[in-house]
């Protein structure tokens, strides 16, 4: 589960939602404020919001997300 603008209340429901359903969550988020709460709301993979694509592919062995969550659009959608 690959989650876009994952700091915000609906993003760390969406979180919340893979981790209970057992999917391997990979958040992104655009300040690095946020990502570092990301990190202590204990999000395991968490990156910035532009340039996610490649790492997104590594930690997923090169298949990339099975399901994205995406409120963010623009640029993001078009990369994820």
């Amino acid at each position: 589960l690959l989650v876009h603008g994952a700091s915000g209340g609906v993003g760390l429901a969406a979180v919340d939602a893979g981790r209970i359903l057992g999917a391997n969550v990979i958040a992104t988020s655009a300040s690095e404020t946020k990502r570092r709460i990301l990190t202590e709301y204990g999000v395991e993979h968490v990156l910035p919001d532009a340039g996610f694509r490649e790492r997104v592919k590594e930690l997923t062995g090169g298949r990339g997300a099975d399901v994205i969550y995406d409120p963010v659009g623009g640029d993001v959608f078009d990369e994820s």
